[in-house]
């Protein structure tokens, strides 16, 4: 399969960025009839400038994925959205939370200290804890995934980018669809959708998903468990005016992440006293056998219980959307609250966290757009947002627990503005700026339990707060003030040709770090980017070329790692370490050489390197450190400036074949292959010799018979056909030192995984 997608790249007929341009082409899973092909590359719309857009024709950085493709592909969270977008990476980190990674620009969130650089929006409303959008992957119409800092529209903390996901609206006649999947590891997923009209203007859509998956690891770890439910009801007096209201509910239980030992350098069984693989690498943390038991004895790990390790989240929200056309533009307002309550214990390499407590959010947005048929185009608008967090914190600290009590107040006020003007029907100037103030307030105090039992006691009968020795409180109240804005250029060079070149920053506020005394504030994050791309459509759109280049300058970046203070002990600390830059070029190619036959290859270069990185380690980094290391203060410094960003490839590439057989009763059967390469990468901060994983690549393929009236199709699926143990992240072990060695772990992506998919329409 490989040595095909190479051959048709030889041969000139690969094209495009696969995500988007799978987006662009694939109508009905998994593939177009041939009447679809026969009028060429397929368009999507999309709202990634709060206006509906073709894809070719929105002037910014932005891919995007169709429902139908979506559920192809199995995209239930955002981790399995990595292998179609090339510039979009999502690892599982530790319990519901995951670390988002866009053109190179990353934040390594563990817990809900944290903002996130990439922001989540589920129909329009920003989620501000990085847990927010799990089981929320279900009965969309697209997921769009906005490159670069969004500092205008979406301005809040979105440094990284956005990724929108749009919900199916309600229909206006009765109808709905049902899908089921079976595969291996025990999969047993249900998911579906009834649109309900109630009269000519008041329609209901009801959707539901249910998952249920094994553990990848053999110790139970890494598995699904979520039911989900999203209920629309939507009011349409007239074209002008419409209500709409949406609630939604999910539940995810299960084990959650896991994670594999990987490497030590104390193993028995190391005989060249270098770094080695030890043990199976889907073993999992939990439990080891024999073998791996004395290296944990050795580190002086213990051992932990099975039942430590669990997921108990719920997810809900209720958002309601009023437009109303006027003379002077469409108004839009959207009010939601959303609530998320979550209770888990992670295993992370070699270490155990675990949270319980509310966070709830309320927020309000009100735009005004004018049309797109006058030469000065406007976008104003106004959002609020407040958010109430309580959450009780643990974390393992060598032979002791870490007892936090977080209680956070977040306030968010912005303003904003765009206007794009049209000096001939051909060329526009855009620009836009965004006032935003956050406030962070945090009542938080921490105490320690020395010695804890991990090896006889089940995290599910946690520790009450308060107890263990007091250690600090975080008692502060801070505001952050922010002006960001845009400039832009398009110019349509043909009916089907467009040229764009934007500047933009973006900011993302800081805030205190949770473990030491005082709460070690830290400073806002800021970036800036430079665009120019073309999008272009020739030979009656069957070809398809869109290449981008981008060039963005990353300082005062938030970096969360582990530190140490005598007397204090270990905690999780945010500091400002890095100064970066970061280069490289898009492609998004497609092309349809005859009817039934549609071809994308498409990809990222990125250079994105360090210019100036230097931060604090709480033990010496262990020999296969490949920074300088230099001991200050108790604690160690460590240089990796001119090293490369973290999870940011040099190379991403992917290509696809999607070939249609008609038959004679008037179904057809398509046959789809899909290759992704990734360059090696870097995976953690202390910049090991092992934590920089090599590149790998995977191939996915689908089987699939549409009836010939289309109202349902059979799909036999397989991905990671190689079943390689392709490494997410890396992290060392809370006992790795230069002098004793110790444990390293890590997260793995998920093996081979197959199975069948029945979908029905009525």
């Amino acid at each position: 399969m490989k040595h095909i997608l190479l051959a048709a790249t030889a041969i000139g007929l690969f094209v495009g960025v696969s995500s988007t341009a799978t987006a662009q082409t694939a109508p009905a899973t998994p593939a177009a009839t041939p009447s679809d092909q026969e009028q060429g590359i397929g368009d999507i719309v999309v709202t990634a400038q709060r206006r509906s857009e073709t894809l070719q024709r929105a002037a910014i950085s932005v891919a995007a994925v169709g429902g139908d493709q979506l559920t192809k592909s199995g995209v239930t969270d955002t981790t399995r959205l990595t292998n179609l977008v090339p510039a979009f990476r999502s690892n599982p980190t530790s319990g519901p939370y995951a670390n988002f990674s866009i053109r190179g620009i990353s934040n390594f969130t563990t817990n809900s200290q944290q903002d996130n650089g990439t922001v989540v929006n589920i129909g329009g409303v920003p989620l501000v804890r990085p847990s927010g959008p799990n089981a929320m992957f279900f009965d969309l119409e697209r997921i769009e995934v906005l490159k670069g800092p969004q500092g205008i529209l979406y301005g809040r903390n979105a440094t990284a980018g956005v990724v929108n996901v749009i919900p199916r609206a309600p229909g206006k006649t009765f109808g709905g669809t049902m899908g089921t999947t079976f595969g291996n590891y025990g999969l047993v997923q249900v998911n579906g959708g009834v649109d309900i009209p109630l009269s000519d203007t008041l329609t209901t859509r009801t959707a539901f998903q249910s998952v249920r998956r094994n553990g990848y690891f053999r110790d139970g770890t890494s598995d699904e468990d979520t039911v989900s439910g999203r209920f629309t009801l939507r009011y349409a007096p007239s074209a002008d005016a419409s209500i709409t209201l949406v609630g939604d509910y999910a539940r995810q239980r299960g084990a959650g992440p896991g994670g594999s030992l990987l490497y030590s350098t104390t193993a028995t069984s190391n005989t060249t006293g270098l770094s080695g693989f030890i043990g199976d690498p889907w073993a999992g943390l939990l439990n080891p056998d024999s073998s791996i038991q004395s290296v944990y004895t050795k580190s002086g790990v213990a051992v932990r219980r099975r039942d430590s390790v669990f997921l108990d989240n719920t997810y809900w929200g209720i958002t309601g959307t009023v437009e109303l056309a006027t003379p002077i533009g469409t108004v839009t307002a959207i009010a939601a609250h959303r609530a998320t309550d979550v209770n888990f214990e992670s295993i992370m390499a070699t270490f155990y966290n675990g949270e319980d407590g509310p966070q709830n959010q309320d927020s309000v947005e009100i735009r005004l757009a004018s049309d797109n048929d006058r030469p000065l185009r406007y976008l104003v608008g106004a959002f609020v947002l407040k958010e109430r967090v309580h959450l009780q914190q643990i974390n393992e600290q060598g032979t002791g627990l870490s007892n936090a009590s977080l209680n956070l107040a977040n306030k968010t006020v912005a303003a904003f503005a765009q206007l794009t003007y049209a000096f001939t029907p051909a060329f526009r100037i855009s620009g836009g700026m965004r006032v935003n103030r956050d406030t962070k307030a945090s009542y938080s105090p921490r105490w320690t339990i020395a010695n804890y039992p991990f090896a006889t006691s089940s995290l599910r009968d946690r520790p009450p707060e308060g107890a263990g020795t007091f250690v600090s409180l975080v008692d502060q109240r801070k505001s952050f003030d922010s002006v960001t804005w845009k400039v832009g250029a398009e110019f349509d060079a043909g009916p089907e040709s467009l040229i764009y070149a934007n500047v933009g920053t973006g900011f993302k506020a800081g805030g205190f770090s949770y473990g030491p005394p005082g709460g070690a504030p830290f400073n806002p994050e800021h970036i800036i980017s430079y665009v120019i791309g073309t999008k272009n459509r020739f030979f009656d759109r069957r070809l398809q070329v869109n290449l981008e280049a981008f060039y963005l300058q990353y300082k005062d970046q938030q970096v969360q790692n582990f530190a140490s203070l005598p007397g204090i002990g270990f905690f999780t600390i945010t500091q400002n370490v890095a100064k970066s830059t970061v280069k490289g070029v898009e492609w998004d190619i497609a092309y349809l050489p005859v009817n039934n036959t549609r071809l994308s290859f498409g990809g990222q270069y990125m250079n994105a390197r360090y210019d100036n990185f230097v931060f604090r380690a709480a033990t010496s980094p262990a020999n296969t450190q490949t920074c300088p290391v230099t001991p200050d203060s108790g604690s160690f410094l460590v240089n990796c400036s001119g090293r490369q960003l973290l999870s940011a490839p040099d190379w991403v590439l992917q290509g696809g074949i999607d070939q249609t057989f008609d038959l004679g009763n008037g179904g057809n059967v398509v046959a789809s292959v899909t290759e992704r390469y990734e360059s090696s990468r870097e995976t953690n901060l202390n910049y090991l010799r092992e934590s920089r994983v090599p590149g790998y690549n995977r191939t996915d393929a689908s089987l699939t018979y549409n009836s010939p009236d289309r109202n349902w199709s059979v799909s036999l699926w397989i991905q990671n056909i190689e079943d390689k143990a392709v490494i997410a992240l890396v992290n060392p072990g809370r006992t790795y030192t230069i002098s004793g060695g110790g444990l390293i772990g890590a997260s793995l992506q998920a093996p081979r995984t197959f199975g069948i998919r029945g979908n029905v329409n009525f």
